[in-house]
C-alpha cells in the first residue's frame, strides 16, 4: 500500500510534464516540475478528503473510463484516421457513437453520484 501511491502519482506527473513541456520547452525547470508534483499530490489529497468513500471513486472512474473506452475512443479514432469532413456520410455512425458515448458518460456519472444510496455521498 505504501508504494502504490507514488506509483500512481508518477504517471500523472509525467503526462502533465510531457504535454506542457512539448508545447513550452522553456518551462522545463526544477521549480515547475516540483510545482506539478505538488499540484498532483494536493489534488489527490483534496479528492480523498472530499470523497472519503472509495466505492464512489470507483463508480466515477468506471462511468468515465467505461464510456470513453467503449464509445468515445473508437469514434474519435475513426474521425482522426479516416479522411473527410466530420459530418460526411461515412462518418455519421462514428459521430452517433460519440454522441451516445457522451450521453452514457453523463448518465453514468449522474447515477454514480445520485444513485439509490445518496446518503453515502454526504457522510
Amino acid at each position: 500500500v505504501t508504494m502504490a501511491y507514488p506509483l500512481n502519482i508518477f504517471p500523472i506527473r509525467f503526462s502533465v510534464e510531457t504535454a506542457l513541456f512539448y508545447h513550452k520547452p522553456h518551462l522545463d525547470r526544477p521549480g515547475v516540475r516540483t510545482g506539478i508534483a505538488v499540484a498532483a499530490v494536493a489534488s489527490s489529497l483534496l479528492v480523498a478528503i472530499a470523497l472519503p468513500q472509495i466505492n464512489l471513486v470507483f463508480e466515477l472512474i468506471g462511468a468515465t473510463t467505461g464510456s470513453f473506452v467503449c464509445f468515445l475512443g473508437p469514434g474519435l479514432l475513426f474521425h482522426r484516421l479516416v479522411p473527410g469532413r466530420i459530418c460526411s456520410r461515412h462518418k455519421l455512425k462514428a459521430l452517433l457513437l460519440m454522441v451516445m458515448g457522451m450521453l452514457f458518460l453523463v448518465l453514468g456519472t449522474y447515477s454514480s453520484v445520485n444513485g439509490p444510496g445518496t446518503s453515502r455521498f454526504w457522510m
